[in-house]
């Protein structure tokens, strides 16, 4: 039986763009030594930033988080409500000259916050940097991880979530130009994805991170998943497998007269689903054939995985279930929204 093939080369995120992410998410940058409880910081220096007066001071402030070794030198922390988390790429502090090689290539952040709000455990802020208006979430979850995105309105999307053994999340999504988004499992790259304008777009993969095996693999063409996908059992034999030609896998029939009302179809990332008027979906019948189907709705889909109306009405969808050529089932199911009656 041939083995799973081994994953292929992710996108790129070294120490250098660690840093940089590390300083344009930071509250504060400092030259000092953590308590031996780590719960403090005694400051040496303030290398930029004000401390929080109520976090502490010029001299120590409070941290939290598992990531301070007991040793000198610039640790560049972002604010939570409980403390300062250290985001340096280990759990040590860096040189003083690479935090200084990194800072030269920060873009502009104005000195003042535009705004800030504090909701339990998040840190919602706003400011200015190279003339953008920056939205940043920080929020330090129940685990103890450290999550923070940078949005920057219609530019970019920036992402991290940090815990005990690193890093956990990284994404960069830009809304014009090539992305990606890597996950980790104590420490081992565990999948990632390519992204185009802010959609997935090109390979995808999912790890076995103990072996470095493909346990999935999708590809995606403008966030819709276009090409073959196949999955594999950690002992290396293929679980599943698929072709998708713009979300539809199977046998496809296709609509290839002249539109003039009928259905809707979505093409989504993971699916596709469809919508329709109710007088067009009262008309499907069980029994008529998939041919009469596709003159009624005049979109494609496929015979193997047939058609799911998620909103015929705010509780319920239709699915309808194909099959040697007919339509065998029309049923109504719940489609998991919420509905508040009252509105």
């Amino acid at each position: 039986m041939p083995a799973a093939p081994q994953a292929q080369a992710a996108p790129t995120y070294d120490r250098t763009a660690w840093l940089v992410d590390s300083a344009v998410a930071a509250d504060l940058v400092a030259v000092g030594t953590p308590g031996a409880n780590r719960s403090t910081l005694a400051i040496e220096r303030i290398v930029c930033g004000e401390p929080d007066p109520k976090l502490g001071d010029a001299t120590h402030v409070t941290t939290v988080g598992p990531r301070f070794a007991d040793e000198r030198g610039v640790w560049i922390l972002t604010k939570t409500v409980a403390g300062y988390y250290a985001t340096n790429p280990e759990a040590h502090p860096i040189a003083e000259a690479e935090w200084q090689s990194a800072a030269a290539n920060l873009p502009h952040r104005a000195p003042d916050k535009l705004d800030e709000q504090i909701y339990n455990a998040q840190i919602l802020h706003a400011y200015q940097s190279d003339g953008n208006l920056v939205d940043q979430d920080v929020t330090l979850e129940s685990n103890g991880e450290l999550y923070v995105q940078l949005s920057i309105r219609d530019v970019n999307r920036i992402g991290r979530r940090i815990g005990r053994d690193g890093l956990e999340l990284v994404y960069h999504l830009p809304a014009k130009g090539s992305g990606f988004e890597l996950r980790y499992d104590h420490g081992r790259l565990a999948d990632f994805a390519n992204y185009l304008d802010g959609v997935k777009d090109g390979l995808s993969q999912r790890i076995y991170p103990d072996t470095g095996r493909i346990r999935e693999e999708v590809h995606y063409q403008r966030g819709v998943q276009h090409g073959v996908a196949t999955s594999w059992t950690p002992s290396g034999a293929v679980e599943y497998r698929a072709v998708y030609d713009q979300g539809l896998t199977g046998k496809i029939v296709r609509f290839t007269g002249k539109k003039t009302g009928g259905a809707t179809l979505y093409r989504l990332e993971d699916r596709v689903t469809y919508a329709a008027p109710n007088d067009v979906l009262g008309k499907i019948r069980a029994g008529m054939t998939v041919r009469e189907l596709s003159a009624l709705l005049q979109v494609d889909f496929s015979e193997d995985n047939g058609l799911w109306f998620p909103h015929l009405s705010c509780e319920w969808g239709l699915r309808i279930v194909l099959g040697a050529g007919r339509v065998k089932e029309v049923r109504r199911q719940p489609n998991g929204a919420f509905c508040n009656l009252h509105e």
